[in-house]
């Protein structure tokens, strides 16, 4: 299923030429990783360069994170303003983000070259002669040092642009839009947003069906108790409040 994502679904990766030897390229190793609900998922992930030697990617690799005093001010906020919380998740965000420059190199290891020809049979004439085979990212391979920088330009991009939403001029991960009168808001960590609206209002509608739209379907955590970056938020009614802890 991963391969099948790198070479098909997701357009990653394209092979070059078996006479195209890049004097810098990431080694790829995989991963895997056993979920808390006790699913297993195998990941493909890119490595080390050859030589260590750190590439142009043609943006400013700096990515914003959430600090959870930030958190606690948007829900000071949304239950001052009776808004309800929504997280939601991109999937296989990294995967969905284009590079900005060519170049980029990965060394395919013949174990995994041999599963993915089952997927992409025509690429066999690409493989090496000790089985292995060179490929060009298309788009932010997991393991990338630009990869988070890259989903976060492709996210950003979209939340400005297609949804019409402003970013903070100092809290970088911190989108905000009037509607109808009334603040919403929308904090980004990575490929996880947490969304506080009013309830029942159709921004909520209009922005998840764009990003949908995009990205295919979200996974989407609704209600009095959800988990972003790594805390269980519980809204408690009677004392109308949002208990946040570890």
């Amino acid at each position: 299923e991963e391969l099948k994502q790198i070479a098909v679904d997701y357009n990653l990766c394209s092979p070059v030429g078996c006479n195209v030897n890049p004097v810098d390229y990431h080694y790829s190793h995989d991963l895997f990783d056993i979920k808390d609900d006790g699913r297993k998922k195998a990941r493909l992930v890119v490595g080390l360069t050859r030589y260590g030697t750190k590439l142009d990617y043609g943006i400013d690799l700096f990515s914003p994170t959430i600090d959870v005093k930030l958190v606690k001010l948007i829900l000071s906020l949304g239950l001052e303003s009776k808004y309800e919380l929504s997280v939601w998740d991109i999937k296989g965000a990294f995967l969905k983000s284009p590079m900005y420059t060519k170049g980029v190199y990965v060394l395919l290891r013949a174990h995994v070259v041999k599963r993915l020809l089952k997927i992409r049979p025509e690429w066999k004439e690409y493989v090496r002669t000790d089985g292995s085979m060179m490929v060009e990212c298309n788009k932010a391979w997991y393991g990338l040092s630009a990869a988070a920088a890259l989903w976060n330009k492709e996210i950003h991009d979209t939340l400005v642009n297609q949804c019409g939403y402003k970013q903070h001029s100092k809290v970088k991960c911190l989108y905000t839009k009037q509607v109808q009168g009334v603040n919403c808001y929308i904090m980004l960590h990575v490929d996880d947003m947490g969304v506080l609206m009013p309830p029942d209002n159709i921004e909520y509608d209009r922005v998840k069906t764009i990003l949908e739209a995009k990205y295919d379907a979200m996974r989407i955590q609704t209600g009095d108790e959800v988990k972003y970056i790594g805390y269980e938020i519980k809204r408690n009614r009677l004392k109308n409040c949002f208990e946040v802890s570890m």
